[in-house]
């Protein structure tokens, strides 16, 4: 204590006590967003073995920007794939005799995130359906309406497959179709399709047919999903139930026929 009344001393600040610097120094910290309650607002706590080590909220944080870079929308960046309700819609409305399929959902995304690691190798897992058919697992289409959950799965995967160190994109369909459906936009075109290429866990969410499709397109999406089909890498699309009418090339269609088809819950009107 004396030698660190001396350091105070030599600085001008005697009247301060050690107590009130550590105070002030905390306090600074916690404005700076550096730490939380838990680090005392240094980013980071001391384990068994006195060794420092990252706390829960620098990496929560590290997290949350890898999902902004991945394009997952800003609504669905604190959200966690267990707060899927089997029992309601996203909009709150009981799914009554649905629920059992939002079940089936459930336990199928759970089953997908185990084992994303071996279906991105191409160590395809075997998902036994009720009707006791056995299906190797690796790119799902999903279809539903509005409310089913589709961009909340869209999300929540892309979200999964960067916690496991996976290369990930989300993709919105209005979006997508706006960029390359483009000429003038060559360069974001070939960023797209780098990512279709080379991107282990792809995410195409809002798929519908708009009334007219440009030819450059369809000439453009039929080589992105080319891309992604000739990778070896899954993708999980989400539909409102009109993607069997886009017309674009053999890629799209072949995409599509590469997918596990699952039907979302419905609320029953």
């Amino acid at each position: 204590m004396e030698e660190e009344n001396i350091f105070l001393s030599s600085m001008g600040l005697s009247d301060i006590t050690v107590d009130e610097m550590k105070s002030a120094s905390r306090l600074q910290r916690m404005r700076n967003n550096s730490g939380c309650e838990d680090c005392n607002y240094f980013g980071h706590t001391v384990n068994s073995e006195g060794k420092a080590v990252l706390c829960h909220c620098v990496r929560e944080r590290f997290f949350q920007q890898m999902y902004v870079t991945a394009n997952v929308p800003k609504a669905y960046i604190k959200k966690d794939l267990f707060e899927w309700n089997t029992n309601t819609d996203s909009n709150g409305n009981d799914l009554g005799k649905e629920s059992k399929t939002s079940k089936q959902v459930y336990t199928l995304l759970q089953f997908y995130v185990k084992n994303l690691k071996n279906i991105v190798n191409g160590n395809l897992p075997k998902l036994t359906h009720s009707t006791n058919k056995v299906t190797k697992i690796q790119s799902i289409l999903f279809t539903g309406g509005i409310g089913s959950g589709k961009t909340f799965i869209a999300s929540m995967m892309v979200k999964e497959a960067i916690k496991k160190n996976l290369t990930s994109s989300y993709f919105e369909w209005s979006e997508l179709a706006q960029t390359i459906g483009d000429f003038n936009e060559k360069d974001s075109i070939e960023e797209i399709a780098e990512k279709f290429k080379n991107h282990d866990f792809i995410v195409l969410d809002g798929i519908e047919n708009y009334p007219y499709f440009t030819p450059y397109f369809s000439v453009q999406l039929d080589r992105i999903c080319k891309l992604r089909l000739n990778s070896g890498k899954p993708i999980m699309m989400f539909s409102n139930g009109t993607h069997d009418q886009i017309k674009a090339g053999s890629g799209w269609a072949s995409l599509l026929k590469s997918c596990l088809a699952i039907k979302l819950p419905q609320t029953l009107n």
